[in-house]
């Protein structure tokens, strides 16, 4: 009788901790969820600017993750000058931009840029050709999303 009881309670260990969100310590996330699909994409790169500029700056990633309706992360890392984005969790990453700094982040608000043009779902602005690198094969980063299943 003791072998089934450990073995349930091993089990049970197993299930209650598959039900809670992990967090990682060095990456800060900001959820956000509204009613407008739209304003939330359109206004991701502004609010992970806002949010990376009210921090301590002493994380290794800033991220902000959209929970409801049109899904999304948007994924910043200054140390590594990494910009990584997830149009659809669960598809993996989408798009991810190299030698990204807080200065392109301020361009990007600066011109209206939004997370689909980001994203590769609309028209960027021609000096962007030159001034956003992409990065292929996409790098695995730190994330308190789920880009992947």
């Amino acid at each position: 009788m003791k072998g089934s009881n450990a073995w349930l309670l091993t089990f049970l260990l197993f299930v209650m901790a598959g039900c809670v969100e992990v967090s990682h310590p060095q990456i800060d996330t900001l959820y956000v969820s509204s009613k407008d699909l739209k304003l939330e994409r359109d206004g991701a790169i502004a609010t992970l600017y806002e949010h990376y500029s009210a921090s301590k700056k002493d994380k290794e990633v800033y991220e902000v993750i959209a929970k409801k309706h049109d899904r999304f992360i948007i994924n910043y890392a200054p140390g590594t000058k990494m910009l990584t984005l997830c149009s659809d969790p669960g598809s993996g990453w989408s798009r991810q931009y190299i030698d990204f700094d807080e200065a392109m982040l301020q361009m990007l608000i600066d011109d209206k840029v939004t997370f689909d043009q980001l994203d590769g779902f609309g028209t960027l602005p021609d000096k962007y050709d030159s001034l956003l690198v992409m990065n292929n094969p996409i790098l695995n980063v730190k994330t308190n999303g789920s880009p992947t299943m």
